[in-house]
C-alpha cells in the first residue's frame, strides 16, 4: 500500500501517493536501486551498500556491504519461489544469492 522513491541518499514511503508516512535514511551515496519485499524494502547506493529496512519501523534490518571494484551492485530481484531469497547482480556479471532472513 506503499509507493517508495529515492532522491540522492534518503529513501520516502508515500501513502496514498502524496503522504509521506515514513523516511528511511542511513545511505552513505545516492541510492540507485530498491525492491520492495513483503515488509522489508531493499535498497543499493553506488558505494557498495546494500541495506535491507524494516519498513513499519524505519529500522535497519540487515547491512550488505561489497567493495564495487570487485562486485558492483547493478541489479536486484527476488526469485518468486526462493522464500527470504533476494538475487544481486552486478556490472562485473557476477551474481550472489542472499537469504536476508539468516543473513
Amino acid at each position: 500500500m506503499l509507493v517508495f522513491a529515492a532522491a540522492g541518499r534518503l529513501i520516502s514511503a508515500f501513502a496514498r501517493n502524496k503522504e509521506v508516512v515514513m523516511r528511511y535514511h542511513g545511505h552513505k551515496q545516492e541510492v540507485r536501486l530498491l525492491l520492495p519485499l513483503g515488509d522489508q524494502l531493499i535498497s543499493a547506493d553506488g558505494c557498495g551498500d546494500v541495506i535491507v529496512w524494516d519498513v513499519q519501523e524505519g529500522d535497519i534490518y540487515l547491512r550488505l556491504q561489497f567493495d564495487s571494484a570487485t562486485f558492483d551492485v547493478s541489479a536486484m530481484m527476488h526469485p518468486s519461489t526462493y522464500l527470504n531469497k533476494v538475487l544481486l547482480g552486478s556490472s562485473q556479471g557476477a551474481l550472489q544469492l542472499w537469504n536476508i532472513k539468516t543473513r
